[in-house]
Formats: structure tokens, sequence, C-alpha cells
């Protein structure tokens, strides 16, 4: 009964401490108050810097390109594996410029830059040029192949549009700010080099 009445007159003396104005709060200290601090952060997903924009607005851009030539791969590609590894870009990326597109919604940013050049953060918008061509021309010279042909141009120019992905990512890496941003282009960095492996060791068993 002690013990009953010592706990009721804390609990009591607690209630009377912290009612101000008809308000009840408890006052915490310690751990219990560095929990609380520490609780459910306001969120970051309109966080950002320059360079996180253009990241997202540019690899956009970037992907939309490798969907294209990876869409002709999925419906005209001879080789099983080159049809297969086209519709797994598709998928991938697909649902990246999703993601990208709704970051830039929340940040209340364009969705395309409208550049076709360097910016400021020195994040070169290269993705529009493969290897000499722009990407018009890439998927022309790709129409107008086919057979194993087809097969081996597509991978060729596919790695050439991955390395300049990778020199995306990596500016966003050094300089971005928001945390999602820097994720993603370290997820396209590691993804995208796997990718490269995979599509010269295909080359390598279609021969010359």
């Amino acid at each position: 009964m002690a013990a009953l009445a010592s706990a009721l007159g804390v609990v009591a003396a607690l209630t009377a401490c912290g009612s101000t104005s008809g308000s009840s709060t408890v006052q915490l200290s310690g751990e219990a108050a560095a929990t609380m601090v520490a609780g459910p952060s306001p969120s970051s997903t309109t966080t950002h810097n320059v360079t996180d924009t253009q990241f997202a607005q540019m690899m956009i851009v970037h992907h939309q390109g490798a969907v294209q030539m990876a869409q002709l791969a999925a419906d005209r590609a001879v080789t099983y594996e080159v049809r297969a590894f086209g519709k797994r870009i598709v998928a991938a990326q697909g649902q990246e410029i999703e993601r990208m597109s709704a970051w830039l919604t929340a940040w209340g940013e364009a969705p395309s830059s409208g550049q076709d050049g360097a910016n400021g953060t020195g994040m070169a918008h290269s993705g529009m040029q493969v290897e000499g061509m722009d990407q018009t021309a890439v998927t022309a010279d790709l129409k107008g192949r086919n057979g194993k042909d087809f097969d081996r141009q597509f991978l060729t120019m596919m790695i050439a549009h991955h390395q300049s992905a990778l020199e995306m990512a990596k500016v966003e890496q050094a300089e971005g700010l928001n945390a999602d941003a820097v994720e993603l282009s370290g997820t396209i960095a590691t993804s995208q080099t796997a990718e490269m492996d995979e599509m010269r060791a295909m080359l390598g068993r279609l021969g010359a």
C-alpha cells in the first residue's frame, strides 16, 4: 500500500507540474527526451540543390533514350539474351524515370532542363550523344540493321550510353544534396557498370 501511494504521488506531481491553461504535458529528460527529439524528422523529399535537379532532369532524358533503344532490342534482336536484356532495361529504367519525375514534381522543378550541353555543376548532358550521334540518329541507325548486326550495334551503342550515365552519376554523388537522388546515382553506377560487363560478354559471344 505504501509503494502504491508513493507511485500515485509521483504521477500526480508530474501531471500537476506539466499542466498549464487546461493542457497536460509530461516533461521528459535524459534518454527519453533524446528519443523524442530524434523521432520522426521533417520530410527530406524537398531538400535538394541544383545538382540534384539537373541530375534528375538529365537522367530522365538519358533514360528515355535508353528505353527507346532497348525497346527496339526487345522487339528486333535475334539473340534471345539480347532481347531479354532489352526488356530488362525498359522495365528498370522506366521505373527510375517515374521516380525521378516524382522528385521534380515534389521539388517544384521543371520536368526537363531544356539544355543539351554543359551546366553550372559541370554535369555534361551527354545523354543525347552516343558515339557522336544524337538519339534520333542512333534510333535510325539501329532501325536500318537486322540480324546479329543489329544485336552487335545495339550492344555497342548501349555500352557507350551507359558510360555517359556513369559520368552523370559521379557528379551527383560528389555534389548532390538530396539523399534519395544521391542513393539512386550510386545504384545507377553499380547496376550499369555490371550491365556494361554483361554486354561486353554478349558481344564476345556474338563474335565479329
